[in-house]
This record gives structure tokens, C-alpha cells and sequence, in this order.
């Protein structure tokens, strides 16, 4: 997926990732790996092509499934046409290739639905909502991958933000804040693949008292997929109504 910060980028009719990133030189623009985790070279990048000074993040999560590694319970198991999903073209893989990559959700969706919920969103940590901010940020991989939930994460190592270089050092001061639309179960904290450090939530959480926020979920529907089986049409109707309070949006 190719996205530039101005206007009027050519299209670039090419066969290969070289020829496609000799192109994008020189140019403001970033060229992020789509779809990997299934089979390198086919439908998947290969890794030893990867250019991370143009391709800042890649996509770990959407509709498709999981792609952080091959062994994740949420794996690239969703496109009978595509998957399962397999080693060698992971975002793990690439980290151990040595790869500065940063990690994004999208919905791989056209249907231009930013509520869709389960089909993975990117997170981005930008000065200000402006294209210029955005780009910034993501030249910065300041970006992370949300698969249901709004979570917003707060990460330093060093003081630095998540996505950053910083230098080698024996000892790391590492600070996360996370804050979600539910009880938060665990934070885990990897390095090299392995988890080195478990913060957990369990029963530490309370009910506010009194006036509180609450965000719902609400969801409608039932049946196969349209076309898989004939049925008729369902009509449906709903609402939704407080009592003692407002509804913010």
C-alpha cells in the first residue's frame, strides 16, 4: 500500500518491490507491507527485499487474522483462499531479520466503515491531527495495531516513544499506560518473542461509583453470509434508551 504526503504521486506501473521502491526514492512517500504472514513471495513479502526507510510498519492484524507470528491464537485462518497463514513472512520474522518495522491494524475492507469492530485499526501518535503531524509520525513508527477496543497505549523505553531508536544499554526503564473500553487483563512486556515481564489486572479493577462513562457495544443481525443459503427478508427495529442519564454520542 502506497501513501504519499502530497498530492499527485504518479502511478508506477512495475513488477517487482525494487523497481517500485527505485521509484519511491527521492519522493515523499511510504510503501507499507500488506497481507503478510501467508507464503513469502506469493502472497506475502519477502523480508531480505524489505526497505524499512520506506516502509516504516507493516500490517500485523485485520480481517484476515493475525499475522505478529504463525503460533498466534487469533492466526491467518479467515481467507480459505489465501491461508493459513505461515512462517518466514511474519512481523516477527522480520524483527529477527533485524528490520526496524513498526506494526499497524487495518480492516481490509472497502466498505469505508470505521466502526467495524474486530477487523483491526491503526493507531497513530501525532502533535496534532494534520497531514504534516501524521507524517511525521509515521516516518517515526510512532503507530500501533488495535484489534477491537480504542486502546490507547502510552510506551517508553528510555523516555522515548514507542518506535524510536535508542542507544544500546545493559539497564532499561520501561514505562506503559494503557487505558481501555474494558478491564484490562494483562499488559506483557516481549523482548526477542519471549515475555520477560507480566503486569496483571485481574481483580484489581472496581465499578465507579456514581456518575460514570460507560461505552456499549451493540450489535444486530443473524444468518450466513448473503448468497450462502436462500432466506427470506428480515425486518428489523430497535432502540436504545437511558434512564437517568444522556447519551454523548
Amino acid at each position: 500500500n502506497v501513501y504519499a504526503a502530497e498530492e499527485g504521486l504518479p502511478v508506477f506501473r512495475v513488477e517487482t518491490i525494487a523497481e517500485l521502491y527505485a521509484n519511491l526514492r527521492g519522493r515523499r512517500a511510504i510503501a507499507f507491507p500488506h497481507h503478510i504472514g501467508y507464503r513469502p513471495r506469493r502472497r506475502a513479502p519477502d523480508w531480505s527485499r524489505c526497505d524499512d526507510s520506506i516502509s516504516p510498519f507493516a500490517e500485523i492484524y485485520s480481517v484476515h487474522g493475525c499475522s505478529e507470528t504463525d503460533e498466534d491464537w487469533i492466526g491467518l485462518r479467515h481467507n480459505i483462499g489465501m491461508g493459513p497463514g505461515t512462517a518466514g513472512s511474519t512481523w516477527s520474522d522480520a524483527l529477527a531479520r533485524g528490520l526496524r518495522l513498526g506494526c499497524i491494524g487495518s480492516s481490509d475492507n472497502w466498505g469505508n466503515v470505521p466502526a467495524h469492530y474486530n477487523h483491526g485499526l491503526m493507531a497513530c501518535l501525532a502533535t496534532d491531527l494534520t497531514r504534516e503531524a501524521l507524517w511525521e509520525a509515521f516516518l517515526a513508527r510512532r503507530v500501533y495495531a488495535v484489534t477491537g477496543d480504542r486502546v490507547a497505549l502510552d510506551f517508553t523505553v528510555d523516555g522515548a516513544a514507542g518506535g524510536c531508536r535508542v542507544p544500546a544499554s545493559a539497564c532499561r526503564r520501561v514505562r506503559a499506560a494503557v487505558v481501555g473500553s474494558d478491564a484490562i487483563d494483562r499488559i506483557e512486556l516481549l523482548r526477542n518473542e519471549r515475555v520477560i515481564a507480566t503486569h496483571c489486572h485481574q481483580g484489581s479493577w472496581t465499578v465507579p461509583a456514581g456518575r460514570s462513562r460507560f461505552k456499549l457495544r451493540v450489535e444486530a443481525g443473524w444468518g450466513p453470509k448473503p448468497g450462502t443459503l436462500p432466506r427470506g427478508t428480515q425486518a428489523w427495529r430497535g432502540e436504545l434508551r437511558v434512564d437517568g442519564g444522556r447519551m454523548l454520542g
